[in-house]
């Protein structure tokens, strides 16, 4: 994304390599006011995650604990309509256009997602794919995902046993690991002046190990299973 759109070094894709970051001090004050935008971003997402779901638990405990409703099997949305209907029960469309919106960014933005991921692991591995375009690898993607995805839905009984094997690796390798690979880009790649602050490199080491370590958990209890 960063390569089409040009932003930044990613923008010098045949010069990546060798572009320097200028550490005068104008360009370090540019730096730093332009990582206030996604401070902002990142941080009010986060807030309104937390909130969000703080308002869920209390709910829940309120609402559906005394009338013992455990969201389960293809139900894992509709019992949490009462925290509106208890008002007017209009209201349950409310809550079905932001289930829907939900769905729908995560949705959309898989597509966009899954299309560059499957681009990118095929230039380096296949000497074709280094001459497709990525319209082609789009269209591939769309019908593999699209309709692969469809008919999974309609053919499984419990969704959920199609997304939590997904879900643990992927906290393990997308979670935690990742941590990792940014203290590791952030050395490698940024000047001294504008790497991370020794408290934050701490917290997301912290955040690593424990990510990491909660996620080969969840693959030992998810194949302990089995046995």
């Amino acid at each position: 994304f960063l390569r089409e759109k040009k932003w930044g070094a990613m923008g010098l894709a045949s010069q990546a390599g060798t572009v320097e970051i200028s550490t005068d001090a104008n360009n370090i004050a540019r730096a730093r006011k332009w990582l206030i935008a996604p401070k902002i971003d990142t941080g009010f997402s986060f807030a309104c995650v937390f909130i969000f779901t703080l308002c869920f638990v209390v709910l829940a405990a309120a609402v559906l604990h005394p009338k013992h409703l455990v969201p389960d099997g293809h139900e894992l949305l509709s019992h949490q309509a009462m925290f509106l209907t208890r008002f007017h029960k209009s209201f349950v469309y409310i809550y079905q256009v932001g289930i829907f919106m939900a769905f729908w960014g995560t949705i959309y933005g898989a597509y966009e997602l899954y299309t560059r991921t499957g681009y990118e692991c095929l230039r380096p591995l296949l000497k074709p794919g280094r001459e497709v375009s990525i319209r082609t690898v789009r269209r591939a993607m769309l019908l593999y995902v699209g309709l692969g995805g469809m008919v999974l839905m309609w053919t499984v009984e419990n969704p959920i046993t199609l997304v939590t094997p997904a879900a643990i690796v992927g906290g393990v390798f997308t979670c935690g690991l990742w941590c990792f690979a940014m203290i590791w880009s952030d050395r490698h790649f940024l000047p001294p002046v504008l790497r991370m602050r020794p408290f934050l490199t701490a917290v997301t080491a912290i955040s690593g190990v424990v990510l990491t370590g909660l996620g080969f958990k969840g693959i030992w209890d998810y194949v302990a299973n089995f046995f």
